[in-house]
Order: C-alpha cells, then sequence, then structure tokens
C-alpha cells in the first residue's frame, strides 16, 4: 500500500508540473491560489476532525513550512521550469536534493549516513551521468 501511494504522489506531481508548465498565468498568483486552497482544505478538515487541537508552535511550524519548504522552493523551482532551454535537464537537478540533503543532515545533525544511503546516493549520481554521456 505504501509503494502505490509513493508512486500514486509521483504521478500526481509530475502531472501537476505538465500542466503548471502550461498555464501562463503569474507564477506567485498560482502559487497563492494553491496554497490558499490547500488552507482552506486544511480549515475543513480541523472543522470535521474536531478533535485535533491547534496551538502555537504548530502554526509557526505550518508558517514556516509553507514560505521556505514550499513557497520560496516552488517558486525558485518554476522560474528554473519557466527560463531553462529544456526541461527535462533541469528535471535533473532535483534528484541531486537527497544527496545535498543528506550531506547536510549528517554535518548538522551528526547523523550517521549508512551504507545502503550512500549506495542510493551512488546509483542517483550514476542515473544523471549516464543520461548525460548517453545525451
Amino acid at each position: 500500500y505504501g509503494i502505490f501511494l509513493a508512486l500514486s504522489s509521483s504521478l500526481i506531481w509530475g502531472i501537476y508540473w505538465v500542466l503548471n508548465l502550461k498555464d501562463n498565468r503569474n507564477i506567485v498568483d498560482k502559487l497563492l491560489i494553491n496554497f490558499l486552497f490547500g488552507t482552506i482544505y486544511s480549515l475543513i478538515l480541523l472543522i470535521i476532525k474536531n478533535n485535533i487541537s491547534i496551538n502555537l508552535l504548530g502554526i509557526l511550524s505550518s508558517i514556516y513550512i509553507g514560505i521556505f519548504e514550499m513557497g520560496l522552493t516552488f517558486y525558485t523551482w518554476m522560474l528554473a521550469l519557466k527560463y531553462s532551454n529544456n526541461s527535462a535537464k533541469v528535471g535533473n537537478i532535483i534528484f541531486l536534493s537527497p544527496v545535498i540533503s543528506l550531506f547536510l543532515i549528517s554535518f548538522f545533525l551528526k547523523e550517521e549516513i549508512l551504507i545502503s544511503s550512500i549506495i542510493g546516493l551512488l546509483l542517483i549520481i550514476s542515473g544523471i551521468l549516464i543520461q548525460r554521456i548517453k545525451n
């Protein structure tokens, strides 16, 4: 079930980004509408599930995620896709984020990098390099 959900999520994201490239509206307007509807849906869920508690830390965390992990990153990603000659090449760059994230987590949080993670990272980098060489 988990693999199905992960693959479904990837499919939804892929369709979203393809459709988003066809949309000629302002990037900021598109993001605002997306986040606005996400907020409305979340509030509806809070009303339906009335046993969920709301606190200041949760609200501040949501604001942080909305600005830094979603808003600014999506904005820069959408700009990269908009101004690139080849969106497929830009799309490959996203596969480097796990590599960067893993090393940042290891450095700042002092978490151990497992050999399985290193193997996975080598596979990701190999795939990017093979595609670059092939093209």
